[in-house]
């Protein structure tokens, strides 16, 4: 049942939910209970990201966002959104085109500031993985100097 599921509260916040799998709206509530399940067991992931109004997990290959839109309710307040998505190879770019188009079909309207945020962790993991490496790399050379000089 679909790759990227969104949840987002209602423009009169009245405790009904709109749900979209894979870009289309969902209006079954069946199949919207599925999905809030499948939400909900993404807030336990893997904290990789944790900021007042945006909250980023992981878990194998899914990513789950928890955060707010820029569009308003009709009291005024910032509509809530949860988005998982399943990904073979984590791609925050992609994912971030990908949550702007779900979002597109209810209207909803993400700050740059926000898209920003998701994006950059593109770059912190990639950042990591190579620090990973070059520290890797001198554990190794280290442990061949050690070796040779054990030899000699």
């Amino acid at each position: 049942m679909g790759t990227r599921f969104l949840m987002t509260q209602n423009e009169n916040n009245n405790g009904t939910n709109h749900i979209v799998v894979d870009g289309v709206l969902i209006e079954s509530e069946f199949d919207k209970k599925k999905v809030v399940e499948k939400l909900f067991k993404g807030q336990s992931f893997k904290r990789i990201l944790d900021k007042d109004s945006l909250k980023i997990g992981i878990q194998g290959n899914q990513i789950f966002i928890d955060s707010f839109y820029e569009t308003k309710d009709t009291g005024g307040r910032r509509i809530f959104y949860m988005y998982l998505i399943n990904q073979q190879e984590i791609d925050f770019d992609g994912i971030v085109d990908l949550l702007e188009i779900d979002s597109k079909i209810l209207s909803r309207e993400i700050s740059a500031e926000m898209l920003d945020s998701i994006r950059n962790l593109q770059h912190r993991k990639s950042v990591k993985k190579r620090i990973n490496l070059l520290i890797a790399g001198i554990i190794g050379v280290a442990l061949l100097v050690y070796l040779i000089s054990k030899v000699r």
